[in-house]
């Protein structure tokens, strides 16, 4: 049976130095957390740096895509 459970990726603090003149978090900084997060992930399903370099195996980001 597939592990369900819920995992904390990440967990920061906005600071307002992060933020734009109406208060929100900035979409740069926004996205730099949650490439963060996906390090984290990666590393949770086994796909460490260590292990990605000897395996020869890696990943791109190659779209993102960002609606308001």
């Amino acid at each position: 049976m597939p592990d369900t459970r819920l995992r904390e990726t990440y967990r920061g603090v906005v600071y307002p130095w992060l933020c734009d003149a109406m208060g929100h978090l900035t979409t740069r900084h926004y996205m730099a957390m949650f490439d963060d997060a996906g390090w984290h992930l990666m590393l949770h399903l086994g796909c460490s740096a260590k292990a990605m370099k000897r395996e020869r195996r890696g990943w791109a980001d190659v779209k993102h895509e960002i609606e308001y």
